[in-house]
């Protein structure tokens, strides 16, 4: 595998204080197939796709390959008619046809070159092997075909003829043959293959003894003593395919697994073959113990070392085809160049659709290894990054007014030339949200929900992954955040203060503050700040709050500024309570023309005031139905605040059961002392409290009138989280 990308940001926090074979039923003699490369699963970037196929870098080093480089022995170059077949003798019983329309463009010549000396296949023998080229072109418009005549006295005449013979595709980024279906003409004794891609072509015999597993839809082939020497004849179950005692436990478990993927995958209405799938179940020597799919051969090969773990054995059995289903559904660039979506898709429905009602119950193995600095890392980042991935599938499908299945999520995802630009107009249509909301509740959920999956201690002060300091009076972050991905950071103070909040530089990112009391990995209360606008929070000792920078953008590296530094000024709000039992209408009505009020502290200075259509988000240039305002003062003297407000509230442009404009409001005053709180930082108690309220609400198409005098019988004052929001443009209700 591609190794995993670094930590999605690069920052500073900066404080005054640190802290196989064709399908079929029956046996063949052969070897063990070679490993085909799992394209997705190599997380090719821009120019790595083609390597695989035309001979480039690989995208993968890979393990110890030994050295081999062809001896080439041309053996004929011939022009090619155009527009018409052409059939190229290459040497006695050898012919290369080439269809019309093999390329776009001019036809240029054929040339064939005989190799010499077969390169490594264990298992294998050779037959026939060629390099075949046609210019430049790698990618042909149309496969051609290599046919080659068998000696059957090579055979085993008990078994089918594709069954002891394969083609093969020599691929120069992993240094290995990648297997090929082949037809035979057993009258002429010749047997073909077809291959869209120029390299070195092969077709090979058997020569070590391959057995085949049939199923309803599979034929699963391994080399019986390999599979023995791997996973022993283990006995871990009742198995309903293959026979017993002719194909070892770890076998017959593969292919229980894969019929019960198969079966629920159509059943939620995915589009499978009707024809047999090959499936290779072997070790992986010099190359990687992952499962793979293989997309140019469509082959399926399951490793062996998964046999003392049945989950994971049942997980990548399901994860490799629902590959194959998502190679059905796409062109071969769209399936290779979105391969962030393909793993988290394959990895969703390998758990959550393969096994979520089997009898087996799910492998929980969704996601799978997820590391502590998944959500720093680019969600398109390909490799083991993207399995990952999976969780925000399951998020998305838990989120109201979402598609209602896995099925219809994958159909939307891929309507289009982009998985990203897809899902970021479902979740405005159906959400009503922008993709850097819906990770900010993602972000949020992974972080701060002990049942997310992604490995956070319980307290997230000690993740790892968090860069963190105890502050005095000042912090900085600066930080490079990558494309689709975010950059968390911590800070904690030893003493009580309001903090001053600063996003200095401005962006297309967005930033939240997640306030944590006593530093709990529990849903926090969470704050946006926005660019050029000051934001104040307290922090008393214990506390922690939490800054999530987020890119919602395909643009890498991109920058944060924030500062944060002692606020001069403390802020509050101001709860009124009502006497109830004297008139409880009245208290309800009373209640119903307050807010939420703003104190403000400054030295000893107090002040009190709110304006709902510049204070509330939800009234922020909109003409409402009423509208609230307050205004007072007050000081602070020998520790003992003072202070006093009025409240109206204006009802407006309502009508009554006539249809006549009508008007009314909602005064109260209100006087009261506090005291500071001896036991919690930054709280106040209240000493006295009095105050009245007038309500004078007329009667409207929808509400019945009610005038009376109310009496203030309460009042609630607490720390004030201040994070101002722009000004929404002026509208019309």
């Amino acid at each position: 595998m591609v190794a995993l990308a670094s930590c999605g940001c690069k920052a500073a926090l900066i404080a005054s204080e640190q802290g196989a074979p064709l399908a079929g039923e029956t046996a063949a003699p052969g070897g063990e197939p070679a490993a085909p490369v799992d394209v997705v699963d190599e997380a090719m970037v821009s120019g790595e796709q083609d390597a695989l196929l035309t001979g480039g870098t690989p995208a993968v080093e890979p393990a110890s390959q030994p050295v081999w480089l062809p001896q080439l022995e041309p053996v004929v170059e011939s022009s090619l008619a155009a527009g018409v077949e052409n059939v190229i003798r290459a040497a006695e019983g050898v012919q290369i046809t080439v269809p019309a329309g093999v390329v776009d463009g001019e036809l240029p010549p054929l040339a064939v070159a005989k190799v010499s000396n077969a390169a490594p296949f264990e298992g294998f023998e050779a037959l026939a092997l060629y390099q075949v080229t046609l210019g430049e072109h790698h990618e042909l418009a149309q496969p051609l075909t290599l046919t080659a005549r068998y000696d059957a006295s090579r055979l085993n005449p008990e078994f089918p003829v594709e069954n002891q013979i394969t083609g093969a595709l020599w691929d120069e980024a992993t240094g290995r043959w990648m297997m090929l279906p082949v037809t035979v003409d057993e009258g002429a004794q010749t047997v073909s293959f077809q291959t869209d891609h120029l390299s070195l072509l092969g077709l090979f015999y058997f020569v070590k003894y391959i057995v085949g597993c049939p199923t309803p839809h599979f034929t699963i082939w391994y080399s019986y003593d390999e599979v023995i020497k791997q996973t022993g004849n283990m006995d871990s179950g009742s198995y309903s395919y293959c026979i017993v005692g002719q194909h070892p436990d770890y076998i017959r478990a593969e292919a229980d697994a894969l019929e019960q993927a198969y079966t629920a995958y159509a059943a939620a209405g995915f589009n499978l073959p009707a024809e047999k799938i090959s499936v290779v179940v072997a070790p992986l020597p010099n190359w990687s113990d992952d499962p793979q799919y293989d997309t140019l051969t469509g082959l399926i090969l399951l490793p062996t070392d998964d046999w003392h773990d049945m989950d994971a054995m049942r997980h990548a059995a399901a994860h490799e085809l629902f590959h194959l289903v998502q190679s059905r559904e796409l062109s071969s660039g769209d399936y290779l160049s979105q391969a962030w979506w393909m793993e988290a898709t394959a990895d969703y429905a390998a758990d959550k659709v393969a096994w979520e009602n089997s009898k087996w119950s799910r492998t929980n193995k969704m996601g799978k290894p997820i590391r502590l600095d998944y959500l720093q890392q680019d969600m398109q980042e390909g490799g083991k990054h993207a399995y990952a991935n999976a969780f925000l599938v399951d998020f998305l499908l838990n989120q109201d007014f979402i598609y209602p299945s896995f099925f219809e999520l994958w159909r939307a995802s891929i309507d289009g030339d982009s998985v990203m630009a897809q899902l970021e107009k479902m979740l405005q249509e159906r959400l009503g949200q922008t993709w850097g909301e819906m990770y900010r509740e993602f972000a949020q959920y992974m972080i701060f929900n002990s049942s997310s999956g992604l490995p956070v201690p319980n307290s997230v002060w000690e993740d790892p992954t968090n860069d963190r300091a105890v502050i005095d009076k000042e912090a900085e972050i600066n930080a490079e955040v990558l494309a689709h991905a975010s950059g968390f950071y911590g800070i904690k103070t030893n003493t009580a203060r309001f903090y001053k909040l600063e996003w200095l530089n401005e962006n297309e990112g967005l930033v939240y503050v997640f306030y944590s009391p006593g530093d709990q990995r529990s849903p926090p209360a969470y704050y946006r700040m926005y660019p050029k606008l000051t934001a104040t929070m307290p922090l008393a000792p214990g506390d922690a709050a939490y800054f999530l920078l987020i890119n919602p953008t395909s643009t890498e590296g991109m920058e944060f500024q924030i500062k944060i530094t002692e606020s001069e000024e403390s802020a509050y709000t101001i709860d009124v309570e009502f006497d109830a039992q004297s008139d409880q209408k009245c208290a309800q009505e009373s209640d119903w023309g307050t807010a939420p009020y703003r104190m403000r502290i400054n030295k000893d200075k107090v002040t009190i005031g709110y304006n709902s259509a510049v204070d509330d988000p939800n009234w922020i240039g909109y003409v409402s139905e009423h509208t609230i305002g307050a205004s007072g003062s007050g000081a602070i003297e020998k520790g003992v605040l003072k202070a006093s407000f009025e409240s109206n509230d204006v009802v407006k442009e309502v009508n009554d059961a006539k249809g006549n404009p009508v008007f009314g409001q909602v005064v109260v005053n209100v006087s009261f002392s506090l005291s500071p709180n001896p036991n919690i930082p930054l709280w106040w108690d209240v000493l006295t409290v009095k105050g009245t309220s007038s309500v004078d609400l007329p009667p409207t198409f929808e509400f019945v009138g009610y005038s009376c005098s109310g009496t203030v019988s309460g009042l609630y004052v607490y720390p004030h989280f201040d994070f101002p929001v722009p000004p929404k443009p002026a509208q019309t209700k």
